[in-house]
């Protein structure tokens, strides 16, 4: 099938980075493949095309200074600091404000509201307990291991998030290629669908609108590419067809010339 046969085709600046950030539930392409309960980068990485993609991914795509540090980010690991910084911009924005009316930078700024909530908890306990300090200073430590647990509870409820949703994705791009498969016979695996295909549907995308798109694309390629090849042919065949009428004209014109003579 002409044109049908797919192949396997900051945030701001960190120098001024929020502390306080949370991290994105973020969707990686599936790991979960739809082909045999393969990890759709593991047969990629079967595959020698494959292998050199996923080599090229790892290497540093971008560098950058954090904390005085030069340090280089890969392909995707760029584009999730950028979509964090994207996403975070305005809240950024309103932090940064209220930081530079209180004469701080925004970590002091952050900083400052942890230790200010520590202070207020801590006065109230020194009212309740007095002079106390052993009870007092316990009851900090306390609330000190409940702040740990809170952020660490928070950091696994995030994980797991991110871990369902991605399951969720692999469960609907492994369905919706299982239905292509008897659409369109060329696709055998997974990894027949170009990288530009498969991250679409990763986005939210139809597979089979990402896949249909692909092929509309690499069709009219296929399309321009004998349209150009048939123009230059067609010049090229005009300009032996003029060079033949002229060398006749100039034959003919030689044998009358000699006739009147």
């Amino acid at each position: 099938m002409d044109g049908m046969n797919v192949q396997n085709a900051s945030e701001q600046d960190t120098n001024v980075s929020m502390e306080s950030q949370q991290d994105t539930n973020e969707v990686n392409e599936p790991e979960t493949a739809p082909q045999d309960g393969e990890s759709a980068e593991s047969e990629s990485a079967q595959d020698g095309s494959g292998t050199a993609e996923n080599n090229a991914d790892n290497l540093p795509f971008l560098e950058i200074q954090h904390n005085h540090e030069r340090k280089g980010l890969t392909r995707e690991e760029a584009a999730i600091w950028a979509q964090k910084g994207i996403h975070y911009e305005d809240t950024y924005n309103a932090i940064e404000r209220f930081a530079t009316l209180k004469g701080q930078t925004v970590k002091e700024f952050i900083n400052g509201l942890e230790t200010a909530e520590d202070e207020a908890y801590r006065n109230e306990l020194v009212e309740k307990y007095g002079s106390d300090d052993d009870t007092v200073d316990k009851l900090m430590e306390l609330r000190k291991i409940d702040k740990e647990k809170t952020l660490a509870s928070a950091a696994e409820s995030r994980k797991k998030a991110a871990e369902a949703a991605e399951q969720s994705v692999n469960a609907r791009i492994a369905d919706e290629f299982s239905k292509m498969k008897s659409e369109y016979p060329e696709l055998t695996e997974f990894t027949a669908l170009p990288d530009e295909v498969k991250k679409a549907a990763i986005d939210g995308k139809s597979l089979e609108h990402a896949y249909l798109k692909h092929i509309y694309g690499e069709n009219k390629k296929i399309a321009a590419a004998k349209l150009k090849e048939a123009e230059a042919a067609k010049k090229s065949t005009g300009s032996m067809e003029a060079g033949k009428d002229g060398g006749s004209g100039l034959v003919d014109s030689f044998l009358n010339g000699f006739n009147n003579n």
